[in-house]
This record gives C-alpha cells, structure tokens and sequence, in this order.
C-alpha cells in the first residue's frame, strides 16, 4: 500500500467512523462524572496528534511509541484517537516504525515519496463508484463528516480532496449523464473502456461541456510505439503550472487492448487547434512501433507493414467499435465522424495528416473507417459515406452519388415556391426521406410530368447540383443555396471562385469534377475514358443516376455507356430494373459550357486525395469500392476490352 492509497484509506475510514458515530450518538447519553479538566487535556492530546499526522512521513520511532503507550493508558484519549484514524492505519504507523517487521515486508511501497495533492486527487478518481456515492451521502448528510477526511492531511489538500468527492460523484449530474459510457452500451461490447480523467491537465480543469457533441474526430500520434497509459502520465500536467510545454487534451487514447478515457465525452477538449473542439469528441488511435517518421513528424518515411498489420488492424476495429458506441450514446451517424486531416480541409482544425497518413499503408481510408461503422450501426451493407461541409473532390463525386438510384426527377425540385432559388429540398443536408417514399411509390412507367412542381417529392437538373455542392460547403440546413438556372451555373460558379469558366466551343476535354451546363440542363463529369465518351451524374428522367455518353462521333457502343451500364446494374439493380436509361448522346459532349475545379488551394475545393489525375479505372474502383477480385476483372475488361 503506498503513500497515496494509505491517506485514502485513512480518509475512507474516517468517513465512515464519522457516519457510525453521527448515527449512534442519537441515543447514547454522555458519560455521567466526566471530568471537565481530563477533558480538556484530552482534547490537547488530540490537537497535538493531529499535528504529529500532519508530518506523518517523518515521525521518529521515540515519538510514536511515546503516544502509542499514552493512548494504550488513556481510554478517553483512545477513543478521541479512533475518531482519526482507524485500526488499520495505526498498523501502518507501527510498519513505519519497525522495519524489520513481517507485515513490513510484504509491504514494498510503505517507503515512497512524500504525498503530492495532485496524486491524491488522482486516486480519488481510481475509486469504484459505489466507494465515492458513501463518502458523497456522508458528507451530504452530516457537516461533522468534513473535519474527520481532514485527519492527518493539511487543510488545503482535504479541501481539494473533499470537492474532488464531490465533483466526481456529480460528474454525471453536471455533463447530463453523459461523462461515461452508458452501462447497457458496454454490456453489449466486447471493447474494454477505462474512464481515467486527467485531473492536473488544464483542459479538465476549465471544465467546459459540449452541448451538444455533434460528432467525433479521429486522430493517430504520430508517436509509434507510445501507449496509453504513458500518454496518461505524460499530458496528466498543468501547462498553467510550468508543468508540460503544450496545452492538449483529447477524449479518449486508444490501441489494440482498448481504450483509456481521459475526459468526459462531453467535456470540450483541446484537440484540433481550431472550432472542432468545440463540438467534436476525439479519439486518438496510438501507433505501433515499426514505423520510421521524418524529422517534422509530417510524413512516414519506414514502415513495417506485414509486422504491425496485427496491431493496426485490432486498434482500427476497436476505434470502429468506439465509433459504434458514442454514435449510439450521442444519436450520431457515421457521417458525424471526421478525420483531424478532414477537418483541416473544412477549417475547423489545425493543419495535420493524420490518420489518413497511416491508414493508407494497409488499404484503409476514413470512407472505408465511416462506412465499416455505418455497417455496425443498421447491418446495412456498406457504402461511401458523404461528410457535409467537406470540400474535397473525392467527397464532391461521393456526395453526388449518394441520392443516386432513389431519387426521382421532379420538374421544379430543389427550387422555392417563388422559383428564383434554392429551396428546402437543395439547402438541406443529406437526402430528404420524401425523395425514398416517393420513389417506393412509382413503377417503371413514372411519368415526371404528372408531378411537376411537387417540390419536396425529388430534384430536378439544377436542384440536385444546387444540393450537391450546398452539401459539399456546409454542415447546416438553411443557409443560402447554389439553385439557378442551368445555363448559368458554370459561369456563376466560375464567379465565385470555385473554378475556371470555358464556353462550350472552347471545351477540348473532360475532368473529374467539371460541372457542365447548357441550355435546360446541367450535369457533373465522373471521368473522360481513351475512346472520348464521358461517364457523368445527373438528375435527368427518371431521376438522378448515372450515364454515359457516346463517342464524339455518336458510336453508341462506347467506353462511358458500357461502364454506366455495369456501374446501375451492379450498385443500383432495383433502379435498373424499373428504369433501363443508361446513356445520353454527343450533345452532352458539345453544347455545353465548362467550370473546372480549381484544387490547389486557392479555390473552394481541395484534392488531398488525387481524384483530378487519377485514371478512370483506379479512381471508379476507389469511388465504387470495387474490391472483389472477379468485379475488378468484369471492370478492367470493359474499360479496357482485356
């Protein structure tokens, strides 16, 4: 038993000497003759140990066995010494003394350091619940409690001890029941999670609570080979005191083992270095060794992928896991969940690359991280989640074919009553249920002319782009649309400095991304193949899918149709079979205007991901997450003919 664990000790036994003595002294007379003056010596006696407990470490051997025998003579005093410390803690006061004793020896920490407040503070959060709920209701239900944690412990550190009882048993009062993870959440996990709070780090002790949690940011350390634990020790400092170099503090360290909790879930952490600390729980996935960084820390120069791929793969499922259960204790969705390099495309986080950097060794990235989740979450099968407020072009191709296949045209869709704008069905976030219930309602002889102008049933050409990139720049329904006229949108987006304009005589290619429009239509590429024919996403009748063009010649047997082709039926089968529309002709190729992405940086888009020089057949098994071997093969022969 060390330091620590003995002056909670003596503090536990205290508490509950004191309650014992608060419930019996109701009916128990006092003692008839007692002697006023032997009192008051008594109560010396006491005044004097107090002070000898209070240099507990340094009490001599002369001094204790001086007190030892005038308690043993006194049976006044003995019972005023009961009150301070209990019969245990006397044992260790003669441990202290004798070092040879037997019981000495099977006690290796009766010698450590002298007591730090802040390692008490530390033990009280180590107590089971049950043991803090006692002391909570005893100093709840009598004053006469407080004094008695005081025995043998300077006043400042009892203060800090008896509202740290306090604070701790309240916690669940203070952030809504919602510090820890709910216990029929656990029982159903098979993910080990410690709750440790950091009582010394600054971040705790500020004490802000998010409300709500709007989701969670997923971060590696970038340190291989550092646990949990040792993160523990080495961040469980005051920045404020001189303690540690740097203010930090994140929610949760994790590794294949499990998870060590260091805040309150709803506590608002110091993660991100920018507004995601506000509203986004973090968890920090702790690498293994057998990875080499550069000096900056910015990049993986070594890694022994085949000897840590054990460890990565536990620690990746365990963070899946964790995911799984604060989307369900916090009513979140897998597309709540972001990365810290993610986050720094959207603005709200510091510039970092994690965990994308290390991910990416073993095939992994954040839409494979969201959809594994989502898969746990309903037991649907997975597919590429879209982030909102994420302006990356990989996301603006994945975020386009999210409505996809059940989304019917509707002629006004997307626009407002007064038809000169966006409406709620293009300013809100994600797909409206309206477009799934209709769709289930219509056969394959739907007729979108019979339901012109039911606004919220589906989306016409320009609503759906209006949506499209209205999701791809925001995280919140009801801000100002991207909806107008067709024939306007490249040039208006070109305006606004999302790209560069080209009128349609002065198109020569196709890119991923390219936003073109015409007259009475406007549509988004996907990507150009050798042959000239282009695969794109639109919202045309029946509704938003995907097509492909013909050559420029107008050969209908191209590249673009035949992957469309494939692509509806393999990933939209029920849409294919009510509506066989696959392809689109040369007109798309020649009458429309152009608005290219800008991506490096200076435009509204980034591409951290290398969708703009991706080949077609990479970037659509990576869109598509085409990883059957016999499906890579169907798609390499149609793209090209092997």
């Amino acid at each position: 038993m060390n330091t620590v664990k003995r002056i909670v000790s003596l503090m536990m036994a205290s508490v509950l000497m004191a309650t014992a003595t608060v419930q019996s002294t109701a009916t128990l007379p006092l003692a008839e003759g007692r002697d006023l003056r032997n009192e008051e010596q008594v109560e010396a006696d006491v005044v004097e140990i107090r002070k000898l407990l209070k240099d507990f470490d340094n009490l001599d051997v002369q001094t204790i066995e001086k007190w030892r025998e005038k308690i043993k003579n006194d049976e006044q005093l003995k019972t005023k010494f009961k009150e301070i410390v209990d019969e245990n803690t006397w044992i260790l006061l003669q441990k202290r003394v004798n070092a040879k004793d037997e019981l000495h020896k099977n006690d290796k920490d009766a010698n450590v350091e002298k007591v730090d407040a802040n390692d008490i503070l530390e033990s009280i959060e180590a107590l089971e619940p049950q043991m803090l709920r006692s002391f909570y209701e005893a100093l709840k239900s009598d004053e006469n409690v407080r004094p008695k944690i005081v025995a043998g412990i300077d006043e400042p550190t009892a203060k800090l001890i008896y509202d740290k009882i306090v604070e701790a048993v309240a916690l669940d009062e203070k952030y809504d029941g919602l510090a820890t993870l709910k216990k029929e959440l656990l029982d159903g996990s098979d993910l080990k999670v410690e709750p440790k709070f950091m009582t010394r780090n600054d971040c705790i002790r500020v004490g802000r609570v998010m409300s709500p949690v709007k989701g969670i940011m997923i971060h590696s350390t970038a340190c291989p080979g550092v646990m949990p634990k040792t993160w523990y020790k080495e961040w469980n400092k005051s920045y404020q005191k001189g303690e540690i170099a740097r203010e930090a503090c994140v929610h949760v360290f994790l590794n294949d083992e499990g998870a060590l909790q260091i805040l309150p879930w709803n506590h608002r952490g110091w993660h991100c270095g920018g507004a995601g600390n506000n509203y986004l729980i973090s968890i920090e996935i702790c690498e293994s060794n057998g990875i080499i960084y550069s000096q900056a820390k910015d990049k993986i120069l070594e890694i022994n992928i085949d000897a840590t791929r054990e460890y990565f793969e536990k620690a990746y499922n365990n963070a899946v896991n964790l995911c799984v259960l604060l989307c369900k204790q916090f009513n979140l969705t897998a597309k709540d969940i972001i990365s810290h390099c993610e986050g720094h495309t959207m603005g709200i986080a510091s510039d970092h690359g994690d965990p994308e950097h290390w991910f990416k060794f073993y095939g992994k990235d954040m839409y494979m991280f969201r959809e594994d989740v989502k898969k746990q979450l309903d037991n649907s099968d997975s597919y590429a989640i879209p982030v909102p407020g994420l302006p990356t072009l990989k996301n603006l191709l994945i975020t386009s074919l999210f409505p996809a296949g059940r989304t019917l045209y509707i002629w006004g869709g997307g626009w407002n009553e007064e038809d000169n704008g966006a409406g709620d069905g293009a300013i809100c976030i994600g797909i409206r249920p309206e477009w799934k219930d209709f769709y289930d309602t219509q056969g394959a002889d739907y007729d979108f002319k019979n339901h012109r102008y039911e606004l919220l049933n589906g989306l016409d050409c320009s609503g759906f782009i209006g949506w499209l990139i209205y999701n791809v720049f925001n995280t919140e329904p009801n801000n100002l649309g991207y909806v107008m006229p067709s024939s306007k949108m490249a040039a208006e987006f070109s305006n606004r400095g999302f790209g560069t304009f080209r009128a349609k005589e002065d198109v020569v290619d196709h890119k991923v991304g390219d936003i073109m429009s015409g007259s009475g239509h406007v549509y988004m590429c996907i990507c150009e193949f050798v042959d000239g024919s282009v695969l794109l996403v639109h919202s045309s009748p029946p509704g938003v899918q995907v097509n492909g063009t013909t050559t420029k010649d107008g050969n209908e047997d191209s590249t673009a149709i035949k992957v469309a082709t494939y692509i509806m039926q393999r990933f939209y089968p029920e849409w294919s079979k009510k509506f066989n529309t696959f392809s689109k002709g040369v007109s798309y190729l020649t009458d429309y205007s152009q608005m290219r992405w800008t991506t490096d940086g200076t435009g509204k888009l980034t591409d951290p991901d290398g969708y703009f020089d991706k080949e077609p057949y990479e970037l659509l098994v990576d869109l598509f997450r085409i990883n059957g071997e016999a499906d890579r093969k169907e798609l390499h022969r149609i793209i090209y003919g092997e």
